[in-house]
């Protein structure tokens, strides 16, 4: 189970990280456009 928990905490600490680098360009790219 530990090992489970800490899987998906990495995998969503990615997931969250990839967001928040990608969000601002996308936003970025609208305000442009």
């Amino acid at each position: 189970m530990g090992c489970d928990l800490d899987d998906r905490a990495r995998f969503l600490i990615q997931t969250l990280n990839c967001v928040i680098v990608e969000v601002p360009e996308t936003s970025m790219e609208v305000h442009k456009a």
